[in-house]
């Protein structure tokens, strides 16, 4: 009936936005009017900052 601790940490589930979001959320909504590559584009200009641990 249960399996063991060590076999359900081995399984995985792929899950996709697609998925998760209903169609008609205002998420989607708003993924469909607004170009949101401009935060990609930002980020690119910032200088890369080396962590020092």
């Amino acid at each position: 009936m249960f399996q063991s601790r060590k076999e359900r940490q081995n399984e995985m589930d792929i899950v996709t936005i697609e998925e998760l979001v209903p169609e008609n959320h205002i998420l989607r909504k708003m993924d469909h009017y607004i170009d949101f590559s401009f935060i990609l584009c930002r980020k690119m200009e910032l200088p890369h900052e080396k962590r020092e641990d």
